[in-house]
């Protein structure tokens, strides 16, 4: 799996080790979620607390204890990121090959 880290459209460098966890970690948190099904791209957008997932192009929509632990995880995980701000927009895509 690989995964990029955009914010504000630019860039954030990730070495080898922290690209595969976060590939890892989003994409388990993401593949539990109803009508994630196998997918080839995964794409979640970070505003501030809000979190929105995309599943080779569909929204995924997942409300309740789902979303508030889902994105607690993957916002605690991205703030610790040199050049992330989870209060500018982040987006995190994850291919699988």
């Amino acid at each position: 799996m690989k995964a990029r880290a955009i914010v504000d459209d630019g860039s954030v460098p990730l070495n080898p080790y922290i690209e595969e966890y976060i590939a890892a970690i989003f994409f388990a948190a993401a593949s539990t979620l109803r009508g994630v099904d196998d997918p080839k791209e995964l794409e979640f957008v970070i505003h501030g607390d809000k979190l929105h997932i995309t599943s080779d192009g569909t929204p995924v929509e997942f409300t309740g204890f789902a979303k508030v632990i889902v994105a607690d995880t993957l916002i605690a995980t991205l703030k610790h990121l040199k050049g992330v701000d989870t209060n500018r927009e982040t987006r995190v895509v994850v291919t699988r090959s």
